[in-house]
């Protein structure tokens, strides 16, 4: 477990494609606007800690602290904190080894803050820039950041998407057969004359 800390200039703001953690620890301040940053790293089995510090530069400051499986939302802190510091400590229990995305977000007001995970995590090794011939994304990193997209539920939206198309494609048959009706209605017209349209 690596006892340093990710700087600011490592962080991503994609979540396709976090950030792996080299580090136990995230360490930065606030930029003045609303702002989230994504890593990966591996957890488990067993309890995980997170510590969280957090200042803001003035007035009050909040942030989330989210951490996803491949298929949800697991964990979860949102501290508050004012010009004083806020130091919060939570946990959680995985029953085996599995990647995990980090998310944190924070407002405009934040300041200082610091995240620490502890327990069983696992990090990845410590970024080496790479040769020019080199790819700069890792097969660890695309793998992680796919199955956060659609790949369970691709087949599900892409039948609800058809669904709807057909169902627009339907209404305005609808709307056109009601219109008809109330000129058959109204005016007596036939539906030869309402099919043919104006002259």
């Amino acid at each position: 477990m690596a006892g340093t800390a990710i700087g600011v200039n490592a962080q991503s703001q994609d979540r396709e494609n976090p950030t792996p953690l080299a580090a136990n620890t995230v360490k930065g301040n606030g930029i003045g606007k609303k702002v989230e940053y994504y890593y990966s790293f591996t957890a488990g089995p067993g309890e995980v800690l997170v510590t969280v510090d957090l200042k803001a530069k003035a007035g009050s400051t909040n942030a989330d602290v989210e951490i996803f499986d491949q298929d949800s939302k697991i964990f979860y802190v949102y501290p508050n904190a004012t010009t004083t510091a806020e130091h919060t400590v939570k946990h959680f229990t995985l029953s085996s080894k599995q990647p995990l995305i980090l998310r944190l977000s924070f407002d405009s007001s934040a300041g200082e803050y610091s995240i620490k995970l502890s327990g069983a995590v696992e990090f990845a090794a410590p970024a080496v820039e790479p040769a020019a011939s080199e790819p700069a994304a890792t097969a660890e990193t695309s793998t992680v950041a796919r199955r956060f997209g659609l790949h369970r539920s691709r087949q599900v939206v892409v039948r609800i998407s058809a669904l709807f198309a057909l169902d627009s494609f339907a209404g305005g048959f609808v709307l056109q057969t009601l219109i008809a009706y109330w000129f058959h209605v109204r005016f007596g017209a036939n539906e030869a004359s309402i099919a043919e349209g104006p002259p």
